[in-house]
């Protein structure tokens, strides 16, 4: 996630996320449960699913982009949040990527 200084002196983080893998009861709310843990907000949150190109599965697809704020620099635990992310996406066997916003 990319850190930048506004003119208001607070630290923005900003990160896309995005996550495929199969169609999960509940997957929505673990990926969101999981970044509220850290404070951030999470914004235009698409969703969507699609037929596998092999297998004949459903593909379930989110993107979303996610922002924290805050009065301290630091504060924020980048490699925390994504050692968790990474958790998720084992149990629910999907790839989550959790990009920088440039």
């Amino acid at each position: 996630m990319h850190i930048f200084i506004s003119s208001y002196d607070f630290i923005v983080d900003e990160g896309e996320l995005t996550l495929s893998g199969a169609d999960h009861p509940g997957i929505v709310h673990h990926v969101t449960s999981a970044l509220s843990k850290y404070h951030l907000s999470i914004e235009n949150l698409e969703t969507t699913q699609k037929d596998a190109p092999f297998g004949g599965t459903t593909l379930f697809l989110m993107k979303c982009f996610v922002t924290a704020t805050d009065l301290t620099p630091g504060n924020l635990d980048i490699e925390a949040v994504k050692k968790d992310i990474e958790k998720l996406a084992d149990s629910f066997n999907c790839d989550i990527d959790l990009e920088d916003v440039a």
